[in-house]
């Protein structure tokens, strides 16, 4: 699912890739999210969206540190952001804990398999909340939580 730019990032990462790796695969997981007939910004429901996750470690995104972008204004408050199929993770924030960690990684991941929200601000667009990558790394930190912390 995840390819890393240095062995550092992908040691820190180890253990949330698998407990990531068991929540996609669990029984819990699809049953949740194939009960969810439809998303914002999506003609998929839960059943179509769980078909693609099924594939997803044959579809790894690279993820790497933000770099030096994160110093300009707009990055102060990014967790991370997706290019393609590169996840960019901001510094600044990877020091959350795990379950936060795993929302994002699954949340951006989506990304690069095409699902989106169109806009960046959950305040002025509270709709995006109900987005794939939202909807879905949400359930992903909520079992993590409930499995795992």
């Amino acid at each position: 699912m995840f390819n890393f730019s240095s062995r550092e990032l992908a040691i820190q990462y180890a253990g949330i890739l698998s407990n990531i790796q068991e929540i996609l695969e669990s029984r819990e997981f699809y049953w949740d999210l194939t009960e969810i007939k439809s998303f914002w910004n999506s003609e998929d429901d839960g059943a179509r969206v769980y078909a693609k996750l099924a594939d997803a470690w044959s579809y790894p995104a690279t993820v790497k540190p933000m770099g030096l972008k994160r110093f300009k204004p707009w990055y102060r408050r990014v967790t991370a952001e997706t290019k393609g199929k590169v996840i960019e993770l901001n510094p600044k924030f990877m020091n959350r804990d795990h379950a936060d960690q795993a929302n994002t990684l699954v949340h951006e991941w989506l990304h690069t398999r095409g699902y989106g929200h169109i806009y960046n601000n959950r305040t002025k667009h509270p709709i995006i909340l109900k987005s794939v990558p939202y909807v879905v790394g949400n359930l992903v930190e909520t079992l993590y939580r409930k499995n795992y912390e």
